[in-house]
């Protein structure tokens, strides 16, 4: 599932990189290069889960879970302060 995903967002960025008529400024670039980045992040764990499946590991223990759990706990309180600072600049 996780390369069917990864190759749908490559695709789509590619898509979106080869059918623009404009150049492109920096920042456009930034934005595929972070596609990029990220896709290859997804194949990376893809194969490694896939490699674990293999040996008959299982794909998810419970210190993954707590990771996975702290991991959103993390990101939601960020994503709150981030929010808050946007908003705060916003107003000034």
């Amino acid at each position: 599932m996780v390369f069917i995903v990864a190759a749908i967002a490559l695709a789509t960025a590619g898509l979106w990189f080869f059918s623009a008529r404009k150049s492109f400024i920096p920042f456009d670039l930034l934005g595929f290069g972070i596609v990029i980045i990220v896709v290859g992040f997804a194949v990376f764990i893809g194969l490694k889960r896939y490699s674990s499946a293999k040996r008959g590991e299982p794909t998810e223990d419970e210190m993954s879970k707590k990771v996975l759990l702290r991991t959103a706990a993390m990101s939601y309180y960020v994503s709150l302060y981030l929010w808050l600072g946007i908003l705060f600049i916003k107003d000034k």
